[in-house]
């Protein structure tokens, strides 16, 4: 286990040798961090919990979080992002909890299956529509957390709850 927690950073530059390996990383509870360079987790390949909650993150690099295969739990609320789209999360296919809550989110996108996540925490952002939901990529959802946006347009979230499991 990592904890970096009220550590008075602005910049997380997270270089770790292979042999290092940590199941739990948190970076969280109010270090201010603004960015994060791309490879700062790409070699913590046993990594499953991540918290980056709680800091100034503005935007995640494409592929930040690749080679985290074994990532399960993502921790992403009270930052400041306004996007999470597909090229932050496909390198994440087995995870199963992202909380995105309280980030000032405008869009959310999924374009890609993320069939072992089960819960999904959008609420409290910004977001007015969800237009990119697909039951099949969601097939397992069993929490999707909308509250507290202004949403109007939900398209493709009607069949989440009916879609067979396999």
């Amino acid at each position: 286990s990592l904890n970096l927690c009220v550590c008075p950073s602005v910049s997380l530059s997270l270089c770790v040798s292979d042999c290092l390996t940590f199941l739990v990383v948190s970076v969280s509870r109010y270090n201010s961090i603004k960015s994060i360079t791309s490879a700062a987790f790409h070699h913590l390949k046993s990594l499953e919990y991540l918290s980056l909650d709680h800091n100034n993150i503005r935007e995640l690099a494409p592929r930040i979080f690749y080679k985290l295969d074994k990532l399960k739990h993502l921790d992403l609320s009270h930052n400041k992002l306004l996007l999470v789209d597909e090229e932050v999360l496909k390198d994440i296919r087995n995870i199963q909890h992202i909380s995105c809550s309280s980030c000032g989110l405008t869009n959310f996108r999924v374009g890609f299956g993320l069939r072992f996540l089960r819960v999904l925490e959008l609420s409290e952002n910004n977001i007015e529509s969800l237009t990119d939901l697909e039951p099949h990529l969601l097939r397992g959802l069993a929490t999707l957390d909308i509250s507290g946006n202004r949403i109007s347009k939900v398209s493709g979230a009607e069949n989440i709850y009916t879609q067979p499991f396999f």
